[in-house]
């Protein structure tokens, strides 16, 4: 059993994990603030994608598995593959702005109940 409340930011965490393995993959998870960011989603992704990039076992144990790697400054995972996963925050129409002109292949609101309908729009759009 995990201790994610309701398992609800494991179960879109877990989701992610399906499609990592395809170079063009492109994910984003938003959360509202910067905060709830680091003290949430972040960490959760981590602890559940360390098997997926790092060797396990064997003489390259703890080393990365392809072109893994994990920027905790840009709070971005990028897998073996060379897919990539961004955790970031959006609360304003402006921060939404900034996603204009990108191409997201799955987006994840986690606490969606707070996310404006305009930042869901434009990055609706961007898929």
């Amino acid at each position: 059993m995990n201790n994610l409340g309701g398992g609800k930011t494991y179960g879109i965490i877990l989701d992610n994990l399906m499609y990592i393995n395809d170079p063009n993959y492109y994910s984003v998870f938003f959360r509202r603030t910067l905060v709830e960011l680091k003290s949430n989603l972040w960490p959760e992704l981590l602890k559940l994608a360390e098997p997926f990039l790092f060797y396990q076992s064997g003489p390259n144990k703890g080393r990365p598995i392809g072109k893994a790697h994990i920027s905790r400054q840009d709070y971005t995972v990028t897998w073996p593959t060379g897919s990539k996963t961004v955790c970031t925050y959006m609360d304003q129409p402006r921060d939404a702005d900034q996603w204009y002109g990108s191409e997201i292949s799955r987006a994840y609101f986690d606490e969606f109940q707070f996310t404006r309908e305009y930042c869901f729009d434009v990055i609706r759009s961007r898929m």
